[in-house]
């Protein structure tokens, strides 16, 4: 990364134990192809010898370097935590300080995609710069990397803010849209249902009122009988049906 400093520290390890030189050949071998750049090469060998010695806090902190030259942070940085747990003092701060960097890397990758999990990943690298410090107050890489990413959040916070004061439509937003733009279709669909309505009953009251009309006319040719009080009946209830 140009004008970036993030030393990787290829600080190798080979088992130590005598009793188990098989597992400490196929480190050595996983070495030179760490080396040589064949990192699959080289993990394989680590695993193999891994699987002989499951508690080797070495092989995972070389296991954790050949991920983090294949630019798999995230199996990187778990090889690396096993390697915390190392008594060594010098492994636990090397261990610590390829998790920053691992880290780091992993903010780095999602700056434009993810801000808010860069700044998280940022803070963390810094953290672990700084027990790398706490460990080894000589680390010269450690502090210059804590310097340089720790004007990298910087950047990034500020990033985040103007993020966050002029925000950008999200789905919410275009969701809410969309249904105001239904409730005025449906609401128009209403009106108009509303004024064919009406204008039915207008034609329809104006039909009737015809109808009415003529009835009436065809009755003032009739001639009009006049009730007979005595044998006063009401009239019966015509049938509706």
């Amino acid at each position: 990364m140009k004008n970036i400093l993030l030393t990787l520290a290829l600080l190798l390890f080979s088992y130590p134990n005598a009793q188990a030189a098989s597992a400490e050949s196929l480190v050595i071998r996983g070495n030179r192809y760490l080396n040589a750049g064949k990192f699959d090469e080289a993990l394989i060998n680590y695993n193999e010898a891994l699987i002989k010695e499951p508690n080797s806090e070495q092989i995972c902190y070389n296991m954790g370097l050949a991920y983090l030259k294949k630019a798999q942070q995230e199996e990187a940085i778990s090889s690396f935590e096993k390697a915390l747990l190392s008594p060594e003092k010098k492994l636990e701060s090397l261990a610590n300080f390829q998790i920053g960097n691992a880290k780091y890397y992993l903010g780095k990758s999602k700056e434009n995609t993810e801000l808010e999990k860069a700044v998280e990943l940022m803070r963390q690298s810094l953290d672990y710069y700084k027990r790398t410090i706490e460990l080894d107050p000589k680390n010269k890489d450690a502090k210059f990397n804590h310097e340089l990413v720790e004007k990298e959040l910087k950047a990034l916070l500020e990033r985040l803010k103007q993020e966050q004061n002029c925000p950008r439509p999200d789905k919410n937003n275009k969701e809410e849209k969309e249904e105001d733009k239904k409730k005025q279709e449906q609401e128009q669909q209403g009106q108009s249902q509303e004024q064919e309505k009406q204008e039915e009953e207008k034609e329809m009251s104006t039909e009737e009122a015809k109808m009415l009309l003529e009835g009436y006319r065809q009755d003032e040719n009739k001639p009009m009988k006049l009730q007979d009080e005595g044998n006063y009946k009401e009239k019966e209830v015509e049938k509706d049906w």
